[in-house]
């Protein structure tokens, strides 16, 4: 009888025991699901910070990238291209190439516009040369774009992605400054960032000085 009371009594013990354990995990897994979330909360903040940091980087990137780039004669010979780049390129003519492939250029915005508006109409005695390169195969696509940039950017339809494709374009928009048919600087338009637009721009006054 003895024993049996025992056994009652450790049980009794044992499931106090179980209760109290119960409980605790039951708190510790709700404070490690709080800290689980802000956890969480602050990788997201810091994913959202690396992803606007690395958009920066990729476009610089791509820039250092396509900078230093020649013409090939793949595009210079193809008859879409052979009345605006010539393969006895002038000496020190610029060349200014928007190239696009969607009529909504997010990054072409009005101020955008008007900034290298004001540049070609102060530099066109220097003998800057500007034009697009649109690529894109739809028709109504080309009308919509050539009404917005053609008295700017003279514009190109290469629905074949010629140029894109032979010079390994992997940004659009993106505009290039070519001289001898080489890129000698590149620019990707943010639409948030309008003194990097000024900057690039400046940096091109300063070759024409």
């Amino acid at each position: 009888m003895r024993i049996i009371k025992l056994n009652k009594n450790l049980i009794l013990i044992l499931t106090v025991l179980l209760f109290i354990l119960n409980i605790y995990f039951i708190k510790k897994a709700d404070t490690l699901a709080q800290q689980g979330a802000l956890l969480k909360k602050k990788i997201a903040t810091l994913n959202k910070d690396v992803l606007k940091f690395k958009s920066w980087v990729t476009q610089r990137n791509f820039e250092n990238f396509i900078e230093g780039k020649k013409v090939p004669l793949s595009v210079l010979e193809n008859p879409v291209y052979k009345n605006h780049f010539s393969i006895k390129s002038k000496v020190n003519k610029l060349s200014i190439v928007l190239v696009a492939t969607s009529e909504d250029c997010s990054s072409c915005t009005e101020e955008e516009i008007e900034m290298w508006k004001e540049f070609l109409n102060h530099n066109m005695s220097n003998g800057i040369e500007s034009f697009s390169i649109y690529h894109n195969n739809t028709g109504e696509s080309l009308n919509k774009f050539k009404q917005d940039y053609q008295n700017l950017f003279p514009v190109i339809s290469d629905p074949e992605f010629i140029f894109k494709r032979e010079l390994d374009i992997q940004r659009a928009p993106v505009i290039l400054i070519l001289n001898k048919n080489r890129i000698i600087y590149s620019h990707i338009p943010i639409s948030e960032d309008k003194e990097k637009t000024k900057n690039f721009i400046r940096k091109i006054e300063r070759i024409l000085q």
